[in-house]
Order: structure tokens, then sequence, then C-alpha cells
């Protein structure tokens, strides 16, 4: 006789005895026949929801159907009106993409290193929904070529220069982007079977969301930079929320012993969201919006109060699943009331997701305030540097000061977690670790980040806290051990090895810094918001690789002896001080972007009649001010350490001869 085994069981998770239900409720996952027409006819009215909203938003907010321009090419309406429904489609595939690898690799509970068998079926299925994203994108692409060109799409091919023309448009680069980004994620689904391979495909995805929103309407924004970031934060935000519940929907519901577990994670990570995604939401209306009163006056604004209501019942959802279904679940009672309520919800996003695109779509109402040039180029005003602004100045970025709370508030768990546990975590870590954090915030949020972009003697003082003084104190706070030992997870092996070589370190933390100083990268990170957080992670990144393996507080996998890890630190001071002293005696580092500022002159006009020999003497000078700042102050640094390395090793000999 040959006993039914349910697809809970063949995935290896065992099944609790929830009494007598329908064989459709017990056995009903979107992989078996009975489930799929349910599941089907779910999908088919949350994407009719979205592309419902979407439409009549359009309508709305276009003050009816789109229409030609006289004597002006135009695509045709088959381009017209699929350009947003593919925009739709392109969104909803990048949701599910990243909810599923959120599920994956961070709802699933992990035992080991392993992924379970079910977070395996959502990588997978991760993997499906990348190429959909990828081939979603490529049709965009086509799309808004012929609608850029005005020739319907049969005549497109013929066209000349499209290549250059597709390279010229920050959008259709952003759209190149998320194509091979999500190639990449589709390919690395299909083999990926370990949780760091999981979570690294789930960083990819959340990666590949971003250039869409930085290429979008707030680009051109008065305060850009503040909308940029805002929109970045809502997107991802709403991503791993939307994805996050569709993905426990279809790939966790009948898993239930993970489902409870799963719950739990995701109703954490859902107010977090939902918080994320209102409070960026309102800060990217006060960028776009300088008059509030446009908000019931235009009709972008009134698109703007329609998404908020739906948020707010977004909001409602929330609270309705942490007083009642979750409960229900966690309890082992029943899953149905969440699941109805899912749903229901999950239809509500969709028609979220379609405004979102309607708004995407729709062109915000003109600014009559005039903008000055300072504002062009750097995204932001900077008032005039006098007594201590730089020390009270306020520049907000709301992607960089969620990111280091979120890292405050991560760490934070894992003690809390740990000491639960009754395991002791040092004090003196976690004072480190907020040091650490307090030191990015003040050189990135502070008047040091609005002036930094601006003088070059400003900017050496946040390198030197980005490259040293931050990654020096969030290393020796041990944030990968304090993960290892909440998670359970062992030390990495292969790559992990080579990647912690003092070798490698040393040539990661050096490299970089005469290629960001004496090529046009640097430029490049002052005019723009995406490189230059970029450049900031990368930086921290490498000098909390290079701390690591001088300190030792987070053991690499190959332990390295202390004449080695001595050797190690005294080999990164000359890379300070080499630069420092090719910054005294050599030509001006972007002399041309501080030339078209003129803030230490006054106007471009005015600093022109001063003459150019006379400015780039004043930018020479402002340099070697910052060239001694980062030399004297990584000197003193250096040395600090040095003594409290001298000092532990005198302690550790002392000790053992003891």
């Amino acid at each position: 006789m040959v006993s039914k085994v349910s697809p809970a069981e063949r995935a290896g998770v065992h099944v609790a005895d929830e009494g007598p239900v329908p064989a459709r409720a017990a056995g009903a996952s979107p992989g078996e026949a009975g489930g799929r027409p349910r599941i089907a006819l779910w999908a088919l009215a949350t994407l009719a929801c979205g592309a419902g909203v979407l439409v009549a938003a359009l309508l709305f907010g276009l003050s009816g159907p789109p229409r030609a321009i006289v004597d002006l090419p135009t695509a045709g309406p088959l381009v017209t009106w699929s350009l947003p429904v593919v925009r739709l489609l392109l969104d909803a595939c990048g949701v599910m993409t990243a909810g599923t690898l959120l599920a994956a690799a961070v709802l699933v509970p992990a035992r080991s290193v392993r992924l379970a068998p079910v977070a395996v079926r959502c990588v997978r299925a991760a993997g499906r929904w990348a190429l959909g994203w990828a081939a979603c994108a490529a049709l965009l692409l086509v799309l808004t070529l012929a609608d850029i060109l005005g020739v319907p799409l049969g005549e497109l091919a013929g066209q000349e220069g499209l290549v250059e023309l597709a390279a010229s448009f920050a959008q259709m680069r952003a759209t190149v982007m998320v194509v091979l980004l999500a190639m990449a994620i589709a390919l690395a689904c299909g083999r990926v079977t370990r949780l760091r391979g999981a979570a690294v495909a789930l960083l990819a995805a959340l990666v590949a969301l971003v250039p869409p929103l930085y290429a979008g309407h707030s680009a051109s924004a008065a305060d850009h930079d503040l909308a940029v970031s805002s929109m970045i934060v809502h997107g991802v935000g709403v991503a791993a929320w939307v994805g996050g519940l569709a993905a426990i929907l279809l790939h966790l519901r009948d898993a239930r012993e993970i489902l409870p577990a799963a719950l739990t994670r995701f109703s954490a990570l859902a107010l977090g969201c939902f918080v994320a995604a209102g409070a960026s939401g309102l800060v990217n209306i006060a960028a776009r919006l300088e008059d509030l009163s446009l908000l019931w006056t235009s009709r972008y604004g009134q698109l703007v109060i329609a998404k908020v209501v739906l948020l707010a019942a977004l909001g409602w959802f929330g609270l309705m699943h942490r007083r009642r279904t979750v409960a229900a679940v966690t309890a082992g009672r029943t899953r149905r009331p969440f699941l109805r309520l899912a749903t229901g919800e999950l239809v509500v996003m969709a028609g979220t997701i379609g405004l979102a695109v309607a708004l995407s779509r729709t062109p915000p109402p003109a600014d009559d305030a005039e903008t000055s040039w300072i504002a062009l180029q750097l995204g932001y005003h900077v008032p005039p540097l006098q007594g201590a602004r730089l020390l009270t100045e306020v520049r907000p970025d709301l992607f960089l000061l969620l990111t280091l709370a979120g890292a405050g508030l991560l760490y934070a768990a894992g003690v809390r977690r740990l000491r639960r546990s009754g395991t002791a975590w040092p004090a003196r870590r976690a004072l480190c670790w907020y040091g650490g954090l307090g030191v990015l915030a003040f050189v990135l949020l502070s008047g040091v980040g609005a002036y930094g972009r601006v003088m070059f003697s400003v900017h050496a003082i946040q390198f030197l806290a980005i490259t040293v003084a931050a990654p020096l104190l969030l290393a020796a706070a041990a944030p990968i051990t304090l993960g290892r030992t909440v998670l359970g997870l062992a030390r990495p092996e292969g790559a992990g090895r080579w990647l912690t070589h003092p070798a490698a370190g040393f040539v990661a933390y050096a490299l970089p810094v005469p290629l960001f100083y004496f090529t046009d990268w640097f430029v490049l990170a002052q005019w723009s918001y995406a490189c230059h957080v970029a450049t900031v992670a990368l930086f921290l990144g490498v000098g909390f690789c290079y701390f690591r393996l001088v300190l030792e507080a987070d053991p690499p996998a190959v332990p390295l002896e202390p004449g080695n890890r001595l050797r190690l630190l005294i080999a990164g001071l000359p890379v300070h001080l080499l630069l420092a002293a090719a910054l005294m005696d050599g030509p001006v580092v972007g002399e041309g972007w501080y030339f078209q500022l003129g803030l230490m002159w006054g106007s471009p006009e005015g600093a022109a009649g001063g003459g150019r020999a006379a400015e780039t003497l004043a930018l020479a000078a402002d340099q070697r001010v910052g060239a001694l700042i980062g030399g004297i102050g990584a000197l003193m640094i250096f040395l600090v350490v040095l003594f409290l390395f001298w000092l532990r090793e005198r302690k550790r000999e002392s000790g053992a001869n003891n």
C-alpha cells in the first residue's frame, strides 16, 4: 500500500496536525493541480487591479488619453499605452524577484549554511521571476526608443544610431542595467543552494531596483539628492514588503512548521517597511512640491493623495495582521484568516503599484522658483561657510540615515538575543559600533557632508573618517562574530579564505586611493549622488576588511600571527602619507569641478573676474590644507592603534609568562 506524501513532507518539512481539514486546504500548494486554478485567478485579479488603477490614474493625471503634439512624429497608441503597462509588469517582476529571495534568505529559518528545501524552491522561483524582469526591461527599452524617436515599432529596426541614443538618456541606461542585473540573478538562482548565495542574490535584486528610481522624476527635483534618496528608500521598502508577502502566500503557505517563524520575522520587517515607505514618501513630496497647496490644486498632487490613502489602508491591513492573524498562525489554530486578509492586502498593493507607475508617467507641477547654479550641480543649496556651520549645518539624506539606523538596530537586536540566551557580549564592542556609526553620521549628514563636495579641505575630513576612523571602530565591534553567533553559522570556506588573506586585504585597501584621486572618479563622485554613495560604501568596505585583519576582533578563516598583523598595520600608514605628499605638491584635483561651482570666490561670473591663475592658487592652498588634515590625522590614528597593539601584546606575553 502506497502512502500519500504531502508537498510539505516532500520538501522535508514536518506538517503539524491541525485536525480534519478539507483536502484542498491541506495540500493546495501553488505547484499542485488543485491549487493552480485558484492561484491563477488570484494572480489575474491582482494584476487586473494594478492595471485598472494604472489606466484610470493615467487618464486622470493627463486629463484624458495622451494626445499627439501637432507637427511632431508619434509612435502611435500601441507604444503610448504599452509603455506604462510594461513598466507595471517590470515592477511586478522586480518586486517578486526581491520578495522571493527575501523569503529564501531571511524569512525561512536557517539551521545550517545550506538552504532548506522550501528555500531552494523559492530561489528557483526567483530565477524565473528574474527572467521575466529582464524580458520586461528589454521590451521597455525598445518601447522607450520608439517613443523618443516617434516611430512605430515596425520601423524601429531601420533607424540609425539606436545604441548612441540609448546611451545618451539616463532612463535607458538604467533600463540596460536592469536587464544585465536581472539576467545575472536569473543565472545565479539556478545554482544557489547555500544561504550566502541567496543573500548575495537578494542584495543584487535590491540593487537592480535602484537604477529606474534614480533616473525618474525625482532626479529633476530642486533638491534632487534628497528626492532621489527618499525614492530609493521608498522603492526598496515597498518591494521587500509586497514581494515578501506574496512569496509567503505562494511558497510558504503550506510549510506549516516554517510559516509561524516566517510570519513573525515578516511582521517585524513589514512594520519597518511601512514606516520607511511612509516617511520616505512624505520627504519625497516635500522635495518635489515646493507649495503644499499643489497637493489639492494639481492632478499630480491629487494622485499623491490617493496613494497616501492606499498606504493608510495597507497600514490597517498590517495592524489587523499583528493583532489577529499572525497570532492565530503562531498559536497553531488556523491559517485561513491570514490567507484571506493577505490576499486582499496584495490586491490593494497591486493597485498602489499601478498608481505609482501612473505617477511616474504624470508630469509634476512646474516649479516657478528659480534654482541656483549650485543647486543644479549638487542637488542641494549650500550656504556660505561661516562660523560653526560645519558643525551645525544638517544635510538630510534619508537613504543614508535609515541605513545607519538599520545597522544600529540590527547590532542591538543581536546583542539582546545573545544576552537572552545567557551569552555575554563586551560593552566596549557595542561602544565601538555605535561610535563608528556616529562618525559616519557626522561626516555624511552634517555640515561636513554638505561642504565635503564643494571644498577639498572639508572633503579630506570626510575621507579620513570613511577610510580610517569609522572602519577601525566598526571592525573593533566584531559584527561578523556577533552575526555568526546569533545565527549559529560556521566560518566561511573557499572564497572566504582568500578574501581574508593579508595581501588581498592590503591591495584592496591601497589600490582604490590613487585611482580615486588621480582619475575622473573623483569628479564623478562629487557630481553624481549614486557614485558618491557607491564610493563611500567601497572605501568603508575595504577599510573594514583591512582593519578586521589587523585587529582580529572578527577572527578570519586563517588567523594571522601577531607579527604579520603588525606589518600589515604599518604598511597601511604610507598609503595616506604618500597621498598627502602627492596632494601637497601635485596638480589641483578636480579643478574644473571646483571652478564651475565658484563657491570660494562668489558666483562663476565673479570668479572669472579674478583670473583663473588666482583661483587655481586658492584651490591649491585649500588642497594643501586637506592634505595636511589627511596625513596628520591618519598618522595620529595609526600611532594610537600601534600603541594599543603593543599594549595588548605586552599583556598577552605577561599572561603567558605567569
